[in-house]
């Protein structure tokens, strides 16, 4: 004979059990009855599966956002909703030196508000010397932290993507276009605040200052490195050694300086400075005069061939 009450205790039993588990998956956490998938699919098999796939899934976005704007905001919260769990690896200052010239925000800092948002569960340092975050998706591989590699609006040819051979050979899921377009551009945000920097044979020099009459420059010398002998026809000039050793050749004469040595070169006067030290040579360059330009340079000798 069918016995009514024990069936009806154990779909009770059934019943308080599965919206248990239900209540769990709401919350965000693995119900106790699926300590594994296999587990969890012998007990709700079917579309209840596909919920702890999506539990299981963890992605992984990365870049340097300096500065954190918008459009990294709305690429957090979209990449979020790919999986349960969200990782940002934070490119480093010295990343960010190498690749423009110029860090506008800390990493400390970066990492502090990234980390606040509701949307990130983790924030890790990219540990990669090179301009890729390979190194460190292997590094999250080993401890089982990436599922789905997100790429915001910027980034949609693989081939452009040195991170896809090793998603590929991973597996690990690429997902584009995340967040939309781009909306916003950390390079325009700070441009105003940056000064004009132009690469030479050399090193670099950097405008740091400039009016009608004068303009206030820094030179960066590599090792082993030397400006063109050289003369201007509009404008004087007066140096300061901030950093490292040079050689200094003031018309006929030569120099060794060091820091804190400092320099006057009159108009049509020839002059050079060479890097003689095994560290970057800086030099604080004062010009002054009615027409400041730099096509105002008649090169005498040049180890680059620019005469």
């Amino acid at each position: 004979m069918f016995k009514a009450n024990i069936y009806n205790t154990k779909a009770a039993e059934w019943q308080s059990g599965y919206a248990a588990d239900c209540k769990s998956v709401y919350a965000g956490s693995i119900p106790t009855s699926a300590s594994t998938k296999e587990n969890y699919l012998k007990v709700y098999p079917g579309k209840f599966a596909i919920i702890f796939d999506f539990m299981l899934k963890k992605v992984v976005v990365s870049g340097g956002f300096d500065p954190l704007h918008i459009g990294h905001i709305r690429m957090f919260q979209e990449a979020k909703k790919l999986g349960k769990h969200l990782t940002v690896i934070l490119n480093s200052d010295d990343f960010l030196e190498k690749k423009k010239g110029f860090k506008f925000m800390s990493f400390r800092e970066r990492k502090e508000i990234i980390s606040s948002l509701e949307c990130v569960d983790k924030v890790v340092k990219s540990i990669d010397k090179d301009h890729t975050v390979c190194s460190t998706i292997k590094s999250l591989l080993k401890s089982n932290e990436i599922h789905i590699f997100a790429n915001g609006g910027d980034r949609r040819n693989i081939n452009q993507i040195p991170e896809y051979e090793i998603c590929k050979e991973n597996n690990i899921k690429m997902v584009f276009d995340v967040g939309g377009g781009k909306i916003q551009s950390s390079s325009s945000l700070t441009k105003p605040f940056k000064n004009y920097l132009e690469l030479r044979p050399w090193g670099y020099f950097e405008n740091l200052y400039s009016s009608k009459n004068y303009l206030l420059k820094k030179l960066v010398v590599n090792s082993g490195e030397k400006i063109s002998l050289q003369y201007h026809n509009n404008r004087k000039e007066n140096w300061l050694i901030v950093e490292g050793t040079a050689k200094i050749e003031i018309g006929k004469k030569t120099i060794k300086a060091k820091v804190g040595s400092s320099f006057e070169i009159n108009k049509r006067e020839s002059h050079r400075i060479e890097n003689i030290g095994k560290k970057d040579l800086v030099v604080i360059e004062l010009q002054s005069g009615k027409k400041l330009a730099e096509e105002d340079i008649v090169r005498i000798k040049d180890a680059y061939g620019r005469i």
